[in-house]
Parts: structure tokens; C-alpha cells; sequence
């Protein structure tokens, strides 16, 4: 076989391996963050004893986490990870990283709601999106607050990275934690 063929072959092979479909990766926080700066007013939150139920995938395909856009192709990202849960469980970390009393027994608040985005789209750099719809209620079912937050992220790096596409749906979520915190009537729901 000629030189250059074994050579466009070996190209060929090698642009193969670089876009192999990444599926059924973990999702893991990589938050290294405190507390996020909210810029109001909280404290009617700190004297009540917060339940954070689970919270439900709403998304149309539970397991896809991204996308990669290039030249008119596109490679799904899927995860094995419960995204529901793993969503519930930053949200459970970024609220205690507030100050927040996380109780199961005998809470004065409730948070429900259900994961309605969390992508990862893979175009050049990498744009995560998250949107978690919430509703804040007092144990006798009376809601005190409704609302979706929403938060993007935008990250450099290594293209079709598995570690790229978890740190930006991580930075999206957070900052729709952000967000959330943010909200006025959120931050209002204890007094009501």
C-alpha cells in the first residue's frame, strides 16, 4: 500500500476515534465555590427548617446531557446518572452552602419542582443551560412561591471532552442557583 494511503487511512481512523459517541457518562459536582452571592435579603429563610424534596425529570430524554455541533453533524452526550437526583442533590448542597436548615423531619418550608433543562451544546465552546421549575410551600399546601430559575454557563476546552461537558451543565445549574437566591419573591416566600 502506497505511503499516502496508509496515510489518509491512518487520518481517517484517527478523525473516527476523536468523535466516538459519548454515552453513559457520570455526572459529578465540580463546584469549588462557597456560597453564592445573593443579593437579597435571606434571612427570613434562615429561621425555617427546609425540606427539598426530590425533584422530577421533566426533560423529553432522561439520559441525554449535550450535544456536539460540527459541520452539520451531531453526537448526542447521555449519561447513566439520574439527572433528577443529581440536580436535587446540588440543590440540597448549594442551599446548606447558604446557610439554609436543611430538615426532613418536621420542615416549616417545602421545595418541590422538576428539572425542565439541563444541556450541554457543544458549538465551538461550550454553552450549558439548566432550568429548574420550583415551588416553595408551607406543610398545610398553601404555596408561597412558583417560579423556574434558569442559569447558563459558557466554557472553553478540549473538544468532545466528557470533563467539559459535566463542568458546564455543573456551572449551568449553579447558576440557575444563582438565580434562584436572586429572585425576589423567593427570597420573600418564608414571610408570606
Amino acid at each position: 500500500m502506497p505511503a499516502r494511503t496508509r496515510t489518509a487511512l491512518a487520518v481517517l481512523v484517527l478523525a473516527g476515534c476523536a468523535t466516538a459517541p459519548l454515552r453513559n457518562i457520570d455526572l459529578a459536582w465540580t463546584s469549588t465555590s462557597g456560597p453564592l452571592a445573593a443579593r437579597r435579603d435571606l434571612s427570613g429563610w434562615m429561621t425555617q427548617r427546609v425540606r427539598v424534596g426530590a425533584l422530577a425529570d421533566a426533560r423529553q430524554n432522561p439520559t441525554e446531557i449535550g450535544r456536539r455541533v460540527d459541520r452539520g453533524e451531531v453526537l448526542a452526550v447521555t449519561t447513566r446518572t439520574d439527572v433528577a437526583e443529581w440536580c436535587t442533590q446540588q440543590l440540597r448542597w448549594a442551599l446548606g452552602r447558604q446557610g439554609f436548615a436543611l430538615e426532613a423531619e418536621k420542615p416549616t418550608i417545602l421545595v418541590s419542582g422538576e428539572v425542565t433543562r439541563l444541556e450541554v451544546v457543544e458549538e465551538g465552546m461550550y454553552h450549558g443551560h439548566a432550568a429548574l421549575k420550583l415551588k416553595v410551600s408551607a406543610p398545610d399546601g398553601r404555596v408561597l412561591w412558583e417560579g423556574t430559575a434558569t442559569g447558563k454557563s459558557t466554557r472553553f476546552g478540549r473538544t468532545y471532552s466528557a470533563e467539559n461537558y459535566v463542568d458546564a451543565a455543573g456551572g449551568a445549574l449553579e447558576s440557575a442557583v444563582g438565580e434562584l437566591l436572586d429572585d425576589e419573591g423567593f427570597a420573600a416566600a418564608p414571610g408570606k
